[in-house]
């Protein structure tokens, strides 16, 4: 058995369906953000990368937006300002049963 006791918190998920966006709350999961300093050809720059772990069969994409708490209604991208980008999304398995889903930025 898997142990969540760690996932207290609220996330509200953003996603594009079609020509709007569709808003999700996900309740008792766990959200790991960290600024992290990148490198490349233009200088260092610092850079935000998260984990989000999400109990059960509530499935994320890569493309999906999060913020953290309960987000507001929006219609376009840009009203999220800060919103944290997907870049990856997997399902995490046991006894052949999805038991949670994890998803972040790399």
């Amino acid at each position: 058995m898997m142990d969540y006791s760690l996932c207290k918190e609220t996330v509200t998920v953003y996603r594009k369906v079609g020509d709007r966006i569709q808003r999700s709350y996900y309740h008792k999961c766990y959200l790991q953000c960290k600024i992290v300093m990148v490198r490349d050809e233009l200088g260092t720059f610092k850079k935000w990368e998260f984990m989000l772990i999400v109990p059960g069969d509530r499935p994320l994409m890569v493309g999906d937006r999060v913020v953290s708490g309960i987000g507001k209604d929006v219609s376009y991208w840009y009203e999220l300002g800060n919103a944290m980008q997907v870049s990856y999304a997997k399902p995490y398995y046991l006894d052949g049963k999805i038991c949670h889903w994890e998803a972040g930025s790399k």
